[in-house]
């Protein structure tokens, strides 16, 4: 290789190392801007939450919702929902567990036929550590059908999530005779310091 030849390498090299570095650099700055974007929108997400106070206990058949603020299809991003969800009915925030010293903890309402609380854990900055329904969802308008729901999340973080049932077999004259029946669906769990959700399975008792 000759000197000039030499001397054009090093420069057609240093030339790619430049570009190279460039692009990195370019790359660095967009993730950066794109990062204090989903910042700025994660808080803009958390003040949609009234701060709630433990023990906390919920009656979900007498929630009352239409003060309760309305989570857009922008935060989609933040939740595990459908989008249809925040198309064609109104996904609404709850309340943000007062704890906040390691992670954010949120309850949100999910639309169905009578809304389901979700509890929903972040990191500091917005990344979704864990999310679990806290409701049982068995409730239903059958003949003779009637339930009462109760989520409850004590001050140590632990959860109980219970639904009261009582329902009878019925026929085209109505309730059959001797076959009420009366029993209680519930899960049992806890909230981990790193912000894990464990619940138990359902577990039906009887009376």
């Amino acid at each position: 290789m000759t000197f000039k030849s030499f001397i054009f390498f090093i420069g057609v090299f240093m030339l790619s190392c430049n570009e190279k570095q460039s692009t990195e650099n370019k790359l660095a700055i967009v993730s950066e801007v794109v990062e204090n974007k989903r910042q700025q929108d994660f808080r803009k997400f958390l003040e949609k939450f009234k701060i709630l106070n433990l023990p906390l206990t919920i009656n979900t058949l007498g929630l009352s919702t239409e003060k309760n603020a309305i989570i857009s299809i922008r935060d989609s991003v933040f939740l595990k929902a459908n989008p249809n969800d925040f198309l064609f009915k109104e996904v609404r925030a709850y309340g943000l567990l007062p704890d906040t010293l390691n992670n954010f903890k949120v309850i949100w309402l999910k639309p169905a036929d009578i809304s389901l609380l979700v509890l929903t854990i972040f990191t500091k900055n917005g990344k979704r550590i864990s999310e679990e329904v806290l409701s049982i969802g068995e409730c239903g308008s059958d003949c003779c059908f009637n339930c009462k729901e109760t989520i409850r999340i004590n001050t140590d973080l632990s959860i109980y999530c219970a639904d009261s049932i009582r329902s009878c077999e019925c026929d085209s004259l109505g309730p059959k005779k001797d076959t009420m029946e009366k029993f209680i669906l519930f899960k049992t769990g806890r909230i981990t310091k790193v912000g894990k959700i464990i619940l138990s399975k359902l577990i039906k008792k009887q009376g």
